[in-house]
């Protein structure tokens, strides 16, 4: 029989959205729970939230498979994935003789927020890199951007697109998040690029097998747009949390319209971000 509890499986650095999630979804009037393992009644649908963690089986539908959410959070898989799709996404590699030119990114393929990072800007850096030799992550080309979207999407539709703005204390040109000095706004200036943005934001989502994903995608200023990862446990803005629950229960299969997504509490939950 099918079944309207609800219950969000989330990791433990998802864990401030993962309770905003399971508070949003009782407000509005759903049966939810959560946690980090799964509970012991599995006669639910089950929601994943940043975690491919291993869990029982569940009676009802699942929101962010597993294995799809394994394939997003190794960001080296997930590039793969998508440059096979024709999906524009910077030159990557395990190898740094594949490039022609620095500088050059170095990431961990289990990163999250701006941890596992390093930039090599000088032939020097990069010496050291070769002699360093790279483990348990991937290479890829420094995109000069103008803009930066994260594109909060499903399979078919856009449901917010935020920009990444400067605040007035940037202590570090290159990393656009919060740490940094750059905040995450609404986007307000949709250009023509915007709108290819947010086609290319679903296309990630279905390419990868999600029913849910939060796209960073970066714009040039000749205009080329290059897809830089694909989160399944982001942050939460103020806008955002109602219209991704509704989505959620539409996802899992209950009817939204039986419940009061209006009653959800909107305020800016911030997570370490991303999976895991």
């Amino acid at each position: 029989m099918p079944t309207d509890k609800v219950f969000v499986l989330y990791s433990k650095k998802c864990a401030n959205t993962g309770r905003a999630i399971v508070k949003g979804l009782k407000s509005a009037g759903v049966n939810a729970s959560g946690g980090f393992e799964s509970p012991s009644d599995t006669n639910c649908n089950l929601i994943r939230w940043g975690t491919s963690a291993k869990s029982k089986m569940f009676s009802g539908n699942v929101f962010n498979k597993r294995e799809a959410i394994g394939r997003a959070t190794d960001k080296l898989v997930a590039l793969s994935v998508l440059s096979k799709a024709r999906i524009p996404v910077p030159v990557f590699g395990e190898d740094l003789a594949i490039f022609d030119n620095l500088p050059i990114l170095w990431r961990g393929r289990n990163h999250h927020a701006g941890n596992k990072f390093r930039m090599i800007k000088t032939l020097k850096e990069y010496r050291e890199e070769v002699k360093r030799g790279q483990t348990e992550g991937y290479y890829m080309d420094f995109i000069n951007k103008a803009r930066e979207y994260r594109i909060y999407a499903t399979t078919e539709e856009v449901i917010i697109c935020y920009e990444k703005l400067k605040t007035k204390d940037v202590t570090c040109p290159y990393r656009w998040n919060r740490d940094f000095g750059y905040s995450q706004e609404q986007c307000k200036r949709v250009s023509k690029n915007t709108s290819c943005a947010m086609i290319l934001a679903t296309r990630c989502i279905k390419t990868l097998g999600l029913d849910f994903g939060a796209v960073d995608i970066v714009e040039t200023k000749d205009g080329k747009l290059y897809v830089i990862e694909v989160n399944t446990g982001p942050t939460l803005g103020d806008f955002s949390l109602p219209i991704i629950l509704e989505k959620m229960t539409q996802i899992v299969g209950l009817d939204p319209t039986k419940y009061d997504f209006s009653a959800v509490e909107q305020e800016d939950i911030i997570d370490d971000d991303d999976d895991e």
